[in-house]
């Protein structure tokens, strides 16, 4: 899986998953690089970006999102109908 394929991000959670492999606390940034992960900052291509998408929905967050798998391009992969709505590059899982 390529650089583009990945996607760090999964805000989704739920009650039937209560012993989730979530990392938590100041030590988590550490082990992402070794997973073959990147940060992926806010550029101010992706705030432009924002501005041309359709209003499927209203959540600022996930609109950068989607932002961003279009500029950089990379894969999304979402649980959320209304995202995957957005650009091919989302994906709904």
């Amino acid at each position: 899986m390529d650089q583009h394929s990945r996607h760090l991000g999964s805000r989704h959670q739920t009650r039937h998953e209560p012993h989730s492999h979530a990392c938590i606390g100041q030590g988590c940034p550490l082990l992402f690089p070794g997973s073959g992960y990147r940060f992926l900052p806010i550029l101010p291509a992706h705030a432009e970006a924002v501005e041309d998408l359709p209003l499927h929905h209203q959540d600022p967050f996930d609109r950068i999102l989607i932002a961003q798998a279009i500029v950089e391009p990379m894969r999304l992969l979402t649980h959320d109908r209304m995202m995957a709505r957005y650009t091919s590059l989302a994906v709904e899982v």
